[in-house]
């Protein structure tokens, strides 16, 4: 989408303000920012887009959709936190904006563009039994289940996914006897 239409929809968003492009720029970058970091991306945000050769001013490294759901009501969000008398309107749009961030992680999270996907870090620390015997690590994290509760049933059927998994994976499992 182009960014003088962005910045029109935006515009339109508040009421029918006419700020400029230098008035909203930092608006949207922090939009882009918070998708980059729920993404777990490197989307260039609307600043750096304007520096890279060959732009023409239109941004489509995301689909439309997510402009007009996310950068759009972002955009006025931020706008109105940072308004001393726009705290009122300021949570309509939060969640708006919070809605279309959640739909737009949710979505497209998987079809992140390989050249826009951060690899560089980031990890989830998970807190469920660990073992540094790395054959129960999939009885670790199955079977336990990090304290809740399974059945005897449930808990063979996953035992049986566990030694399918173990199998493809190439991991040895325990020798029985001992």
């Amino acid at each position: 989408m182009n960014i003088p239409v962005i910045l029109s929809k935006i515009n339109h968003k508040l009421a029918g303000e006419m700020l400029r492009e230098t008035d909203l720029l930092s608006y949207m970058d922090k939009v882009v920012v918070d998708i980059n970091n729920r993404l777990q991306a490197r989307f260039p945000t609307f600043t750096e887009a304007k520096s890279l050769p060959g732009f023409n001013g239109d941004y489509n490294f995301f689909p439309d959709r997510y402009i007009l759901g996310v950068v759009i009501p972002g955009s006025a969000y931020y706008f109105y936190t940072d308004e001393e008398e726009g705290e009122r309107v300021a949570s309509t749009f939060e969640s708006e904006y919070a809605s279309g961030l959640f739909v737009m992680s949710r979505d497209f999270l998987s079809q992140v563009p390989e050249i826009f996907q951060n690899t560089s870090g980031g990890f989830l620390d998970m807190d469920w039994p660990k073992s540094t015997d790395n054959s129960k690590f999939f009885e670790d994290v199955f079977v336990s289940g990090g304290g809740s509760y399974h059945d005897a049933a449930e808990n063979q059927l996953l035992k049986e996914r566990i030694a399918r998994l173990e199998a493809l994976l190439g991991v040895v499992p325990d020798d029985p006897t001992t």
